[in-house]
């Protein structure tokens, strides 16, 4: 037998009964308050380990079905929120404004701003998406002589 959890106490187990009891033995709703149950009992590495499922996801269920409304375990864990449109155009408007902003800067402005956190990637996504790419030129090296690479492109020109 698994070591019992001390998530699950006396009240999570009475609402994951009498909700199971209200809704019968069919659908997912069921099936994870069956694991919630279980959990008490057999503890919860065990349980995940039977029903295939992660032991944070199990746990994640114990803490949901602490409120009586069993349909929150069908929902999935909330994601950060997103930038509405407003926002996505307050943000291209810094980029086109500026155009040396890092992704790590505006994702740090979109936190002040916005009072959202946002992550690189996402603004990276949102910026690409609005055909804002981040294409920055080669470094030119500090000896290259200008007139040298002029010629040198004129040639190239020449035999194409």
């Amino acid at each position: 037998m698994g070591r019992v959890s001390k998530l699950i106490d006396e009240t999570v187990l009475l609402n994951a009964k009498e909700e199971l009891k209200a809704l019968g033995d069919e659908g997912v709703v069921a099936q994870r308050l069956r694991a919630v149950v279980a959990a008490k009992k057999h503890g919860i590495s065990r349980v995940a380990e039977i029903f295939n499922i992660t032991n944070a996801t199990l746990i994640s269920w114990i803490k949901r079905s602490k409120n009586k409304n069993s349909m929150i375990l069908l929902s999935k864990t909330p994601r950060s929120k997103r930038l509405n449109q407003e926002q996505i155009d307050i943000m291209a408007g810094w980029v086109r404004k500026d155009p040396n902003y890092t992704l790590t800067e505006i994702s740090t402005k979109c936190q002040k701003e916005f009072k959202i956190t946002v992550s690189k990637s996402t603004v990276h996504n949102y910026l690409k998406k609005l055909g804002l790419s981040h294409i920055t030129p080669r470094p030119k090296h500090y000896k290259q002589n200008p007139v040298e690479v002029a010629d040198f492109k004129a040639k190239i020109g020449e035999k194409k």
